[in-house]
C-alpha cells in the first residue's frame, strides 16, 4: 500500500532522508507494530520554522505515525 506524503512549508522545502521508504508488515501484526520511521530536515534559517508534525491522512489507512518522530506503526484499534 502505497503512501504520499505532502510537504506544506511557506518559504522553502523540507528534504526527506530518503526519497522513496519501504516497509513490509505482515497484515496479522498486533496494533503498535513498528514499521518504519520516516525523517525530514528543513535548512530554514528561523529555529521555529524547522520544526516538523507529522501527519498521515486517517481515511482507512491501517497505519499511524508520531506526530513529533516520524515513526510510523500499524494503528491501535
Amino acid at each position: 500500500m502505497p503512501i504520499t506524503i505532502y510537504l506544506d512549508d511557506a518559504n522553502d522545502s523540507p528534504r526527506f532522508a530518503y526519497t522513496t521508504y519501504n516497509a513490509t508488515v505482515a497484515e496479522n501484526k498486533p496494533a503498535g507494530t513498528f514499521v518504519k520511521t520516516v525523517q525530514a530536515t528543513d535548512t530554514d534559517q528561523q529555529p521555529g520554522n524547522r520544526e516538523f508534525i507529522y501527519e498521515m491522512d486517517d481515511s482507512g489507512m491501517p497505519f499511524t505515525i508520531d506526530a513529533q518522530s516520524g515513526r510510523i506503526s500499524t494503528k491501535r484499534e
